[in-house]
């Protein structure tokens, strides 16, 4: 089952005029998680941060990503391996 959060809402959309629709802008990492916990999420996020810097797109910082990963973790049902998506 794929749930959608877009800025911690479930089901949101982007708008079409996003540079990252329009130009293909983005970066993402993808997450393992086991029993509701992500696997090394700080290194992902790292990472996440890297890619970010060399494409000159702008994040929050890494404990306001961290923390809406966990908050949409904490919606779905934790009854084995997920995949965590996140996008920016």
């Amino acid at each position: 089952m794929q749930r959608i959060f877009v800025n911690g809402i479930e089901g949101a959309g982007i708008p079409a005029n996003d540079t990252s629709v329009l130009l293909g802008l983005t970066v993402f990492e993808t997450i393992r998680t086991y029993q509701g916990i992500p696997f090394r999420l700080e290194r992902h996020l790292q990472r996440l941060t890297g890619s970010a810097k060399q494409m000159h797109i702008e994040l929050p910082d890494q404990r306001a990503m961290h923390d809406e990963i966990i908050f949409c973790l904490e919606q779905a049902p934790s009854d084995g391996p997920m995949r965590v998506r996140y996008t920016v």
